[in-house]
């Protein structure tokens, strides 16, 4: 019992239930529908374009929530139907759907990084940074190998079709109107962050308050939309500490029977070396 006390009075903890409420606030409210038919206007003309607009707007909807789930969810019931109306490969449909709401385990804010740091006694915003740029790194290259195979491939991602291409002022509004927003709300609360203006949970608040603010503005926000988006919370929260209670009870009945010794001890008497080990990790 002292033990599960201990994991759960990490102050650190307080910013989930903050940040998933932030997120789900954005989808509930239709905010990421926005968000991807931005995306869906700006780069469907391009091959592969509806391939890109999932992993472009996976990456951004990722850095609102930091809950994979939602971000596959909610790009599966928009992006789906839309690559297969215009006869997207199956496979590359799905793998771009799968591989962009995956992104939200490494961007952050990722709800992951915040059950991990407490358990390995790790800095919180030293991997939220550390986590930022890989994270960027891998939506870029998810770009390039769709833009590469749909360029070789052309029938894999055809364009949609002329007719259907908006003006350049068009898609200005859009990006002004839909995507900048979110982007900014992203860059305050996790450049506060970066920066040390305020701690991941003062962060997260902020976030979730800034995500009502919005809503409201989109004139979106609703008693319906505040219900869900609580007991959503609530639910996904509730799971996440059982997680964190479950890792600290394990950790400690680990750690207590030697088993941590025996591990460190096997692991660098492989003629690896310890470096070669991590080397393994990664490629795992």
């Amino acid at each position: 019992m002292l033990r599960m006390h201990v994991a759960l009075a990490d102050n650190t903890l307080i910013a989930i239930p903050l940040f998933i409420y932030m997120g789900i606030v954005i989808e509930k409210s239709g905010i990421a529908t926005r968000l991807f038919d931005a995306m869906y206007v700006m780069l469907g003309g391009l091959r592969g374009g509806l391939a890109m607009s999932t992993v472009t707007a996976s990456t951004i909807f990722a850095a609102a929530t930091g809950v994979v789930g939602a971000t596959v969810t909610t790009m599966g019931i928009m992006a789906m139907p839309a690559m297969m109306k215009y006869k997207y490969n199956k496979p590359l449909a799905c793998g771009a759907i799968c591989a962009g709401g995956a992104l939200g385990i490494l961007i952050p804010p990722s709800i992951l990084i915040l059950v991990y740091a407490p358990t390995a006694n790790v800095s919180v915003g030293a991997l939220l940074i550390g986590c930022f740029i890989p994270g960027l790194i891998l939506s870029v290259l998810y770009l390039l190998y769709i833009g590469i195979l749909c360029f070789v491939k052309p029938e894999m991602g055809p364009a949609i079709h002329e007719d259907l291409r908006v003006s350049l002022p068009k898609k200005l509004q859009m990006l002004v109107t839909s995507v900048l927003p979110v982007c900014v709300l992203i860059l305050a609360v996790l450049g506060t962050i970066f920066f040390g203006m305020a701690a991941p949970t003062e962060a997260a608040a902020f976030g979730a308050f800034a995500a009502v603010i919005m809503a409201a503005a989109y004139k979106a926000l609703s008693w319906k939309v505040i219900k869900d988006a609580t007991l959503s919370t609530v639910k996904s929260s509730a799971m996440v500490y059982l997680v964190v209670i479950g890792a600290a009870f394990f950790t400690s009945v680990f750690m207590r029977l030697g088993c941590g010794d025996v591990v460190e001890e096997m692991v660098l008497a492989l003629p690896f070396g310890k470096w070669g080990i991590l080397m393994v990790m990664w490629t795992i």
